[in-house]
C-alpha cells in the first residue's frame, strides 16, 4: 500500500549494532505493484 503513495519514500532501518540502512521503498521492492501497473493495463 505504501508504494501507491510514494515509491520514492525514504526507508531507514536501524539494526542491533551501529549500522543504519537508508534507502527508498522502490529500491527495496523493485517490482512492486503500483499506479503505473494500472495505467499500463488500461491502455491495452
Amino acid at each position: 500500500m505504501l508504494n501507491e503513495f510514494g515509491p520514492t519514500m525514504r526507508v531507514r532501518s536501524i539494526c542491533d549494532g551501529e549500522d543504519i540502512i537508508d534507502t527508498t521503498l522502490d529500491a527495496l521492492l523493485p517490482s512492486a505493484f503500483g499506479p503505473k501497473n494500472l495505467q499500463d493495463a488500461s491502455q491495452r
